[in-house]
């Protein structure tokens, strides 16, 4: 445990062990981090450093609580994951040691390998869930042709009014499902973009335009703060612009659904990677069993009849065509 004894990664001597030791950790981004008997931590290396203040510690302060978690087991060395918000979350792999008072902590960034393997996991689903709606979406569409195309027949006739009543039901379901369908076809070509240099605030102005009666009329308010100094993207603008009809939508819904209203908060920044946009709700949040699936194919909170599950699915599709990313998470003061 002579390690556990420094607190700085300043060690004399690049040809001293722990010293070595410091600098190869860095090089992979694993953080070292001692914690002292009085349970404070300190950081021996530079990714130490970044880890535990992503953890929401900084040097010679309290141990975080997922730290002091794994340490409160016992001495035995243990090891463990968590999710850190800084602002956006990170997956932070933990291992911990204790000896001699004292507590030795490894930390590591798992975040990029978490996200591949949920894209490639993502990509699977999508390529096999296309595949069969694309032949169950044509094999439904030709009678559904049939239905409609007869129901407009009966209507341009004489009709007494309960049995015009009964044929215009029959054609509003089959148009109804006819859309579905054109849903499915949408999801299943995924067709390629047609990029252009766009400017995304105007896209999300557009969007939010479009949605202001149904804002107002639904007794929900808005906070937008664009950042001006953003630059142009490389997008294809109706595919982008789809995306955030969708989330918007959603968000409304569960502000409806929660307490009849709301407040939506929309962020647009540029960042060092591109363009971030934040689409924000004050309902009440989505459950942790339903976040892990909030973007599979046919998956849906809604009530039967209500949605078939794909909105969110395309707009991961178009985001992941973008070489973009989309996520979800609540917000600590309430939301989505």
């Amino acid at each position: 445990m002579a390690l556990a004894r420094e607190t700085s990664g300043a060690i004399d001597g690049p040809a001293q062990g722990p010293s070595l030791f410091l600098q190869l950790c860095d090089l992979i981004g694993a953080g070292v981090v001692r914690v002292d008997g009085d349970g404070r931590a300190w950081p021996l290396n530079d990714s130490g450093r970044v880890l535990l203040e992503a953890l929401g510690g900084d040097a010679g302060g309290a141990a975080p609580a997922a730290i002091g978690a794994l340490l409160a087991d016992g001495e035995a060395p243990r090891g463990g994951e968590t999710v850190a918000h800084t602002p956006e979350s990170r997956h932070i792999a933990i291992a911990a040691g204790r000896a001699e008072g004292e507590s030795l902590v490894l930390l590591r960034d798992k975040t990029d390998e978490r996200l591949l393997h949920e894209r490639v996991l993502q990509s699977e689903k999508m390529a096999s869930v296309g595949q069969l709606v694309s032949g169950v979406a044509h094999e439904l569409n030709n009678p559904l042709t049939g239905v409609m195309g007869f129901a407009q027949l009966l209507l341009a006739r004489e009709l007494d009014e309960t049995v015009r009543g009964h044929v215009q039901t029959i054609y509003g379901e089959a148009e109804r499902a006819a859309k579905i369908v054109q849903n499915l076809l949408s999801f299943a070509r995924r067709r390629k973009p047609t990029k252009e240099m766009a400017d995304l605030n105007a896209l999300v102005q557009r969007v939010l335009e479009l949605r202001s009666y149904d804002l107002t009329v639904r007794n929900i308010s808005l906070d937008m703060t664009l950042d001006t100094r953003m630059p142009r993207v490389w997008v294809d603008p109706d595919q982008v612009q789809q995306v955030l009809f969708n989330v918007i939508k959603n968000a409304e819904q569960a502000m409806i659904d929660g307490h009849n209203g709301g407040k939506l908060t929309v962020v647009t920044q540029g960042t060092a990677a591109g363009v971030r946009v934040s689409i924000a709700d004050d309902g009440p949040g989505i459950p942790p069993e339903i976040q892990r699936r909030i973007f599979d194919p046919f998956f849906t909170t809604k009530d039967a009849g209500q949605g078939t599950g794909l909105g969110l699915t395309i707009c991961y599709g178009i985001i992941d065509e973008h070489g973009g990313r989309i996520w979800t998470e609540n917000r600590p003061e309430g939301g989505a």
